[in-house]
């Protein structure tokens, strides 16, 4: 039986058709009455697992949970290293949109249709996006007279308009945006932003004008659009010129199961990603900057790598989104080891930040270890000092590497 004590409620689960909660080392949604039914009858007619093998929606199971004030309880798998939307980059929006889009398209011809089109209910599985909103899904019965999903505005808020400025080169402006929860990004909103780029709102008018009345059409006009859109142009990633200096060595012995990679728009960091990814361990890389941020998000998707993208700063405090809905950055983005490459002397030096900042910011996502380099020996001892604080023993690797190791609490 599981204890009542032991269940947490998820931050962001508002829906009265399926409250997520965690018990555990389970993430479970509870769902009661009317809703129930509903949700064993998609489950025995098959839909749940044809969704499913379709990479459309998040794993998911009926289960047999004691101790529970629920009718029905559903797992989900969970997904490690989670981000949120406003830190994706372009690619990643427009996955995730393609993959609402695609949903509602199937769903469609079972009748039913997604209630909810907000960007939250998708999270990434590495490069692969994935639908989580249950709870979301409704029949399309007592919505037959509608001719356009009746959830295409909060889509366009969501995914369309935020997609439109970062083709037209706000990315920065249009994450922060996204982090308006209940509006997002509106049309006033590109259309202010793109005011001298009038050809492109009128093809878009247009385009909404000839829309033919049928749902279906809707949808894939929607994903036409989205389809079309050019980013500024990735800066490829040049591998056989970045070299890591003896890191793959170091992972070898290491061996970690999850590594978070401060890539920092730095050469060096993009190395380090690639040697992590081939240590076979599971890879975060959170980058400061789109293009390189898009690069290593379509690098990975191509080849199939276990790798998931995260615009944000570790050390900006602009950054630091925590409140009682969003998990704590140090929560969802944890790993075993933590690389800094080439990220270390600037921020310091450079960059005037306090050693025990960086420390403190490292050794909050490091589960054990810290990994960094740094030829400056004022920068390895301030650090060290720092990380010593943090409750870390510092030793050299190298004579370029370091690794701080947690030590017993």
């Amino acid at each position: 039986m599981t204890d009542p004590s032991q269940v947490t409620p998820v931050g962001l689960s508002f829906t009265d058709t399926g409250r997520l909660v965690t018990a555990g080392n389970r993430l479970l949604r509870l769902i009661s009455g009317p809703r129930a039914v509903f949700t064993r009858s998609l489950f025995d007619s098959g839909l749940i697992g044809s969704l499913v093998d379709a990479g459309l929606l998040i794993e998911s199971e009926i289960v047999e949970v004691a101790g529970l004030d629920a009718d029905l309880v559903v797992e989900h798998r969970q997904i490690p290293h989670l981000t949120y939307p406003h830190e994706w980059c372009d690619e990643m929006l427009r996955d995730a949109a393609l993959l609402q889009l695609d949903l509602n398209l199937s769903l469609h011809r079972a009748g039913l249709v997604s209630g909810d089109a907000h960007p939250l209910n998708v999270v990434f599985d590495a490069t692969r996006p994935v639908f989580v909103d249950l709870g979301s899904i409704e029949e399309r019965a007592e919505l037959e007279t509608e001719t356009e999903w009746h959830r295409m505005h909060q889509f366009d808020r969501s995914f369309r308009n935020p997609l439109r400025l970062m083709s037209a080169g706000h990315g920065r402006i249009a994450r922060a945006l996204l982090q308006d929860y209940e509006r997002g990004i509106e049309s006033s909103d590109v259309a202010a932003l793109r005011a001298r780029r009038l050809l492109p709102r009128i093809r878009s008018r247009l385009r909404r004008q000839l829309r033919t009345d049928d749902y279906v059409s809707s949808l894939q006009s929607a994903r036409n659009e989205l389809v079309a859109l050019r980013f500024d142009a990735s800066s490829d990633v040049d591998w056989p010129a970045l070299t890591t200096e003896g890191l793959p060595q170091h992972l070898a012995q290491l061996r970690p199961g999850s590594v978070l990679v401060a890539a920092g728009g730095t050469s060096r960091g993009q190395a380090a990603v690639r040697a992590a990814i081939e240590s076979g361990a599971r890879v975060v890389a959170i980058e400061t900057n789109e293009p390189q941020a898009r690069a290593l998000h379509q690098w990975a998707r191509a080849q199939g790598s276990p790798l998931t993208v995260a615009i944000t700063d570790l050390v900006s405090p602009s950054h630091d989104h925590s409140n009682r809905w969003f998990a704590l950055l140090a929560t969802r983005l944890r790993c075993d080891l933590v690389i800094a490459p080439g990220i270390v002397s600037p921020l310091i030096v450079d960059g005037c930040v306090d050693p025990a900042v960086v420390a403190e910011r490292l050794a909050m996502v490091a589960d054990a270890a810290v990994v960094f380099d740094s030829s400056d020996s004022t920068v390895v001892f301030a650090l060290t000092t720092s990380l010593e604080t943090e409750g870390f023993a510092v030793d050299a690797l190298d004579s370029l590497w370091y690794i701080a190791h947690r030590t017993a609490s």
